[in-house]
């Protein structure tokens, strides 16, 4: 087999483009180099994968080509072996990353000589896509079956526990500690429910409630583990006013899952700071209208902790994401979830060895309801 080109201007109709008539058309990208490493054809298609024009390539050097292509074709020249069905990276860490699925072969002459090398390659980026998708979904699918066995075996365990709290506040034994217990017993056996049900999200019942009660009783849930750690709490609620409209056990639920995260990311002896600051209409007008946002509760948590790195904060409340070797990847998406459905916004910011603070902005109600 020999190739050959010709110049860039077709002298007549029946006279071949440069890379072949034969393969413009071709919907896999083609590339041939010769044994000196000059490129001798290049397809549309070729084009579209590479970001290059074959009017740049023809007739110059393989170096033009991207490294990964450029490396398995100087590979099988070298090895003088075909190689098939090599998943190669185009552009990797770039808005372009392009996975691809390349497969060389070698053309030769009447006297065995090796004259020119093929490498056909294909868009492997959106069936790469789709793979993934469908493991997503497999492992939902996974997590959900475990979830509903999970859920049967609890529930059956929470009645006897009920029945035993029950029992223990008609002794009067102990009376705020047991009716702690019975609540969140309750708080369990809802979110039980709901794995069971598995019908999406939960329905809230949202009523006012003062989110500082609600607060004091998700720290109450933590406080022996801060004392077991030697961490210490210091509150600054500030908020004069603190009424929102809330669903009180899923905001109770989003709240202990942002404190266990900081527990669990602080060493011992160090600190746990939460406050409350009311941030008046004005300070947080939409841009370009006239109307003012209703005031806003601004709730932080901040942790003398390890801090989050760059790479991960960006991350940080996408499902299954997790840092921790045993972490299911699901608090904090649950997390950002509640608060949004109460009409808030959370963010956070972290540096590595000085610790993190998440930020909860929720809409206060008038101070009359």
């Amino acid at each position: 087999m020999s190739m050959h080109t010709t110049g860039k201007t077709a002298p007549a109709p029946e006279t071949p483009p440069r890379d072949g008539g034969f393969l413009t058309g071709l919907h896999c990208a083609l590339v041939s180099v010769n044994p000196a490493g000059v490129i001798t054809a290049f397809n549309h298609a070729a084009e579209n994968l590479t970001r290059l024009k074959s009017d740049h390539v023809l007739s110059g050097p393989w170096t033009a080509l991207p490294a990964p292509l450029k490396s398995l074709l100087e590979k099988t020249l070298a090895d003088g072996h075909a190689v098939n069905d090599r998943s190669l990276t185009l552009f990797p860490g770039t808005p372009d990353e392009t996975v691809i699925q390349a497969t060389t072969s070698l053309c030769h002459d009447e006297k065995k000589k090796v004259v020119a090398v093929l490498l056909v390659f294909h868009d492997l980026t959106f069936a790469t896509k789709i793979e993934s998708n469908l493991r997503h979904l497999d492992r939902l699918a996974s997590l959900g079956t475990l979830a509903a066995g999970a859920a049967h075996e609890v529930k059956n365990a929470m009645v006897a526990i009920k029945t035993f709290a029950e029992l223990l506040l008609e002794r009067q034994h102990d009376a705020e500690m047991t009716s702690l217990v019975i609540r969140e017993i309750q708080r369990i056996d809802a979110i039980v429910s709901r794995l069971l049900r598995m019908a999406g999200p939960a329905k809230l019942t949202f009523a006012p409630v003062g989110l500082h009660a609600v607060l004091d009783n998700s720290l109450r849930l933590i406080q022996h583990r801060l004392g077991a750690l030697d961490i210490q709490l210091i509150r600054s609620l500030d908020a004069t006013h603190d009424r929102i409209k809330a669903d009180e056990q899923q905001l109770s639920q989003a709240f202990i899952n942002l404190l266990l995260n900081a527990i669990e990311a602080t060493p011992g002896q160090g600190s746990l700071l939460v406050t409350t600051a009311v941030i008046p209409a004005d300070k947080h007008t939409v841009q370009h209208q006239h109307a003012a946002l209703p005031p806003q509760i601004h709730l932080t948590f901040k942790d003398t902790g390890g801090g989050i790195s760059p790479e991960n904060l960006a991350r940080l409340f996408n499902p299954f994401f997790t840092t921790k070797p045993e972490g299911t990847g699901l608090g904090l998406a649950i997390t950002r979830r509640i608060i949004q459905e109460h009409g808030g916004s959370i963010t956070v910011e972290s540096e590595v060895q000085k610790g993190t603070t998440f930020h909860i902005f929720l809409p206060l109600l008038d101070a009359g309801s």
